[in-house]
């Protein structure tokens, strides 16, 4: 017998557990996505490796973080809203293969141009985590949604940040063709294990694929939700890369004067946040997102603060990369539960258009605070966080504090949309 999850998705009776789906198939998918997406960045610690053992100069292998990037954002405007149409785990097999075989193809390259084109098909091909997290979120239901969504979050958390600890020390060890050999292992036992264990999916309306993309900008201007969300976690995201951006700067003139490699080290104080995530997934689905959202969004304000007085004080570093990792994996979960939950059906495109538009604005903080940097150091890319964190706030307040509390003086018996 079988009972239904969403529109399209199907699970087996007895084989959901607290969450509203397996364990299993939720710690497997959330294991997936951190594996995968440390693919991501696999480059950005080899680069001086890379340099030598190619002989060319860093300056040249300096692209390919910048290639890596590019080929991300078209693998999620391009492959991701085919999860709407298409039975997920065909799509991922094809996918998964495709990444393996781009990250051999990298570990082989013979040259410069050749590692510039395999760097584009990896990161294009990194793309699985967001095609599974529409389909955990349909699996989880409502009632576990934001627990599921921040559980993943977390582990993309720790592979974004583990990745280039591990990858450096394995390329330190063994060179760095080893690092993705490495990542193609990993990325194929972990992949081929989460597509065996994923429910099986009712087929699916066809549509074009030119119609699916079509339908990108039509989501976007019928659906404000949609648009609020990306506001406001864009605020969060923009924040983050300013201080992402400029903190190995800050790092390595005075007073603290570490080496690159040590300062790159301070990223794993990331993973600390990811302990957050079982706290994060029970207000969601206990509060509603949108006062989760609102906390995520004091945090981050919170964190520029704190990295206001880093310039000096250390113990106020470590504590501002925590509480900016709170902040950025919490929103992220609080949003996407909201997105993912107003259109299931289109639950892809919802989250292409999401990731898609934060990270435009992800990039744009990136380059306001190493312009701000180097035109005025590190106190006004601090000034400049708090400012666009605060705008953020100040906008949750505006476009969706006052609705929510109105509902809840409406409902109090809670039974109203928390979205």
């Amino acid at each position: 017998m079988t009972k239904p999850v969403s529109t399209d998705v199907r699970v087996t009776e007895g084989s959901t557990g607290e969450t509203g789906a397996s364990p299993l198939v939720v710690g497997l998918i959330a294991l997936c996505a951190g594996i995968t997406v440390s693919n991501l960045y696999l480059t950005q610690p080899l680069l001086p490796l890379v340099a030598e053992s190619l002989r060319v100069s860093t300056s040249q292998v300096g692209f390919l973080p910048t290639i890596g990037q590019i080929g991300y954002a078209l693998g999620i405007l391009l492959i991701v809203p085919l999860g709407d149409v298409l039975r997920r785990r065909g799509l991922l097999t094809f996918v998964l293969v495709g990444l393996i075989a781009a990250l051999a193809g990298a570990a082989l390259a013979p040259s410069l141009g050749f590692l510039m084109l395999a760097t584009l098909f990896v990161s294009s091909l990194t793309i699985l985590p967001q095609v599974l997290i529409p389909l955990a979120s349909q699996l989880a239901g409502d009632e576990h949604r934001g627990r599921v969504l921040a559980i993943i979050g977390s582990m993309l958390t720790c592979g974004l940040f583990a990745s280039r600890s591990l990858y450096g020390q394995v390329g330190d060890a063994f060179g760095w063709r080893a690092s993705y050999v490495l990542a193609a292992v990993l990325s194929a036992i972990v992949g081929a294990i989460t597509l065996a264990v994923l429910p099986k999916e009712q087929s699916k309306e066809g549509e074009t694929y030119a119609h699916l993309l079509r339908s990108l900008p039509t989501l976007l201007a019928k659906e404000p939700t949609l648009r609020k969300a990306c506001l406001l976690q864009g605020t969060i995201f923009a924040t983050f890369n300013m201080f992402w951006t400029t903190i190995v700067f800050m790092l390595t003139a005075s007073p603290y004067g570490f080496s690159t490699g040590t300062a790159g080290l301070f990223g794993l104080l990331g993973i600390l946040s990811a302990t957050s995530a079982p706290l994060v997934g029970r207000l969601i689905d206990r509060r509603g997102p949108i006062p989760t959202l609102g906390a995520c969004l004091l945090i981050t304000i919170g964190s520029a603060v704190a990295f206001l007085f880093g310039g000096t004080q250390l113990a106020a570093v470590i504590i501002a990369i925590v509480l900016l990792g709170i902040g950025i994996q919490g929103g992220m979960s609080a949003n996407q539960t909201r997105i993912l939950t107003i259109r299931p059906e289109a639950g892809s495109r919802m989250n292409t258009i999401f990731l898609v538009l934060i990270f435009a604005c992800g990039a744009a903080g990136g380059a306001a605070g190493s312009a701000l940097y180097h035109a005025a150091g590190w106190p006004a890319v601090c000034i400049s966080g708090i400012c666009v964190s605060a705008a953020g706030f100040i906008a949750w307040l505006v476009l969706d504090y006052a609705g929510f509390r109105n509902s809840e003086q409406r409902d109090p018996a809670g039974s109203n949309p928390k979205a």
